[in-house]
């Protein structure tokens, strides 16, 4: 099957620009069935995540809200990400767009991309004349 750089390839333009503040983790794993990407997302609100699919790229955006402050704390250090966020992968030809399942669990959304039957690898049986 087709290699990963071929099947889905990150998007440039998916930078710290027009009001995102952070880019989650991602990870991307190919099988003969597709493509699974796991993006770390901890603290994220399920309805503070956008999946959406336009002209073939597939963009993950959302927002994570920092935690409120109080008169009696005083943070010391904030390491963790938050506000706006986006990730834009593009799609191959070879992956169904109509098809994308999305999961969250314990922060992490996890999208998996299934291959066009017509893509997957399929055997061939020869007949003898």
């Amino acid at each position: 099957f087709a290699g990963l750089h071929h099947a889905l390839a990150s998007r440039p333009d998916a930078s710290l620009a027009d009001g995102v503040m952070w880019r989650p983790a991602a990870d991307v794993v190919e099988d003969t069935e597709g493509v699974t990407l796991r993006l770390e997302v901890p603290g994220v609100e399920k309805d503070a995540i956008g999946v959406t699919v336009e002209k073939g790229t597939l963009t993950v955006s959302g927002d994570k809200t920092p935690e409120a402050g109080t008169d009696e704390v005083t943070w010391q250090r904030i390491e963790s990400p938050s506000g706006a966020f986006r990730r834009a992968f593009v799609l191959s030809e070879h992956l169904d767009a109509e098809k994308i399942e999305a999961t969250y669990r314990a922060g992490v959304l996890t999208l998996r991309v299934p291959r066009r039957e017509a893509s997957k690898p399929r055997r061939v049986d020869v007949t003898v004349h």
